[in-house]
């Protein structure tokens, strides 16, 4: 079994909800001819809080029922791949042990749309649940996939050379700067740093094993599934765990 999981939250700024009907009438009817035994999971942002793309994808794993056999995906909702794309790096099985860059930034992260066992994602427990707003978090799960000795593998990057041959990516603006807190740049600029206990510390205190979120509906139509949350949103909590992750050493 195939799981593609999308975070959304619907940005009249960035038309996500476009990019989204686009996905479900060109890339799903791919999957479905190509994968077979497919099902796509959107988990749905409720608005007030900003974006928070790895809880939305903790809470998609988290709500998933598999075997250790499936195949799981991270999918922005913006990337569309060829039938070729989905033959070559989507269809091959992935062995334990390992995580799958399909379609990543040129920066050294593990972003866009990414291939796990379920039980690997266990294992660095997912995403941090802490970054709010662009960016930060693909860089996070890939310390976190190295720490825990996970064999990365990039294939396809967002170059424009590189990515128009293998998807259609829509362009869209966004602001890069916000939500760049003391939290993000504490744990990205600092953790080369960090003791092995702290990094055993941080990765377990915050990822796909302790997400808080509650479910306003849970709705299926055929291979799709709808998961709309609401995720807790303290602005103060990062200063709070930024204080606690100070004093271990």
């Amino acid at each position: 079994m195939y799981y593609i999981i999308i975070p959304f939250r619907n940005n009249p700024n960035e038309q996500r909800d476009t990019h989204l009907k686009y996905f479900i009438d060109h890339s799903v009817p791919l999957f479905k001819k190509l994968l077979l035994d497919f099902k796509l999971v959107v988990v749905i942002q409720s608005p007030g809080a900003p974006f928070n793309r790895g809880a939305l994808i903790n809470i998609g794993v988290k709500l998933t029922n598999s075997n250790p056999e499936d195949i799981f995906f991270t999918h922005d909702v913006d990337i569309n791949p060829f039938e070729k794309t989905i033959l070559k790096y989507y269809k091959p099985p992935i062995d334990h042990g390992y995580i799958q860059g399909i379609y990543t930034s040129a920066w050294d992260t593990l972003g866009g749309i990414v291939k796990f066992k379920k039980n690997d994602f266990l294992k660095i427990n997912g995403f941090n649940n802490m970054f709010w707003g662009w960016g930060g978090e693909d860089k996070d799960l890939q310390n976190r996939a190295s720490f825990h000795n996970l064999w990365i593998q990039k294939n396809i990057t967002n170059r424009q050379g590189d990515s128009n041959e293998w998807f259609k990516v829509f362009d869209h603006s966004r602001n890069r700067n916000s939500n760049q807190n003391s939290l993000k740049q504490y744990l990205l600029n600092g953790y080369p740093r960090f003791s092995r206990t702290k990094v055993q510390r941080y990765i377990k205190s915050t990822g796909i094993s302790n997400i808080k979120y509650s479910i306003t509906c849970d709705s299926s139509n055929l291979d799709i599934r709808y998961i709309n949350v609401t995720i807790p949103y303290d602005p103060n909590e990062n200063n709070r765990y930024l204080q606690i992750l100070n004093a271990v050493v």
